[in-house]
Protein backbone atom coordinates (compact mmCIF):
# COMPACT_ATOMS: atom_id res chain seq x y z
CA UNK A 1 0.00 0.00 0.00
CA UNK A 2 1.19 3.27 -1.18
CA UNK A 3 1.55 5.86 1.49
CA UNK A 4 -0.55 9.06 1.31
CA UNK A 5 1.37 12.20 0.72
CA UNK A 6 1.72 14.28 3.81
CA UNK A 7 1.03 18.07 4.19
CA UNK A 8 3.78 19.79 6.11
CA UNK A 9 1.89 22.28 8.03
CA UNK A 10 0.13 19.34 9.38
CA UNK A 11 3.49 17.69 11.04
CA UNK A 12 4.06 20.80 13.26
CA UNK A 13 3.91 20.48 16.62
CA UNK A 14 1.63 23.44 18.03
CA UNK A 15 2.74 24.35 21.71
CA UNK A 16 -0.51 24.54 24.20
CA UNK A 17 -0.82 28.44 23.86
CA UNK A 18 -1.02 27.93 19.81
CA UNK A 19 -3.50 25.56 19.86
CA UNK A 20 -5.54 27.06 22.52
CA UNK A 21 -5.94 30.22 20.10
CA UNK A 22 -6.48 28.35 17.10
CA UNK A 23 -9.56 26.56 19.32
CA UNK A 24 -10.72 30.30 20.28
CA UNK A 25 -10.43 31.99 16.86
CA UNK A 26 -12.46 28.54 15.57
CA UNK A 27 -14.89 28.98 18.28
CA UNK A 28 -15.20 32.38 17.52
CA UNK A 29 -15.86 31.96 13.29
CA UNK A 30 -18.36 28.91 14.51
CA UNK A 31 -20.28 31.35 17.25
CA UNK A 32 -20.39 34.45 14.10
CA UNK A 33 -21.48 31.65 11.72
CA UNK A 34 -24.78 30.37 13.94
CA UNK A 35 -25.60 34.40 14.38
CA UNK A 36 -25.62 34.55 10.56
CA UNK A 37 -27.67 31.40 10.21
CA UNK A 38 -30.36 32.92 12.94
CA UNK A 39 -30.65 35.85 11.04
CA UNK A 40 -30.72 34.24 7.84
CA UNK A 41 -33.51 31.69 9.40
CA UNK A 42 -35.88 34.71 10.68
CA UNK A 43 -35.79 36.42 7.53
CA UNK A 44 -36.74 33.10 5.82
CA UNK A 45 -39.83 32.75 8.28
CA UNK A 46 -41.00 36.50 8.25
CA UNK A 47 -41.15 36.05 4.61
CA UNK A 48 -42.65 32.95 4.31
CA UNK A 49 -45.38 34.44 7.32
CA UNK A 50 -46.24 37.11 4.84
CA UNK A 51 -47.01 34.46 2.11
CA UNK A 52 -43.95 36.58 -0.34
CA UNK A 53 -42.88 33.95 -2.88
CA UNK A 54 -40.08 31.97 -0.95
CA UNK A 55 -38.21 31.37 -4.25
CA UNK A 56 -37.17 35.30 -5.34
CA UNK A 57 -34.52 36.90 -2.79
CA UNK A 58 -35.82 39.95 -0.95
CA UNK A 59 -35.79 42.99 -3.42
CA UNK A 60 -33.63 44.60 -0.72
CA UNK A 61 -31.09 42.02 -1.49
CA UNK A 62 -31.02 42.88 -5.28
CA UNK A 63 -30.39 46.90 -4.68
CA UNK A 64 -27.54 47.91 -6.36
CA UNK A 65 -25.27 51.36 -5.04
CA UNK A 66 -25.17 54.55 -7.53
CA UNK A 67 -21.76 54.46 -9.64
CA UNK A 68 -19.39 57.12 -7.77
CA UNK A 69 -17.22 59.10 -10.18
Amino acid sequence: MKAAARNPRLDQRLTPLESEQRFRRAFEQIVQLNYKLDELQSRYLGTKRDGLRTGKPPEHVLRLCPPEG
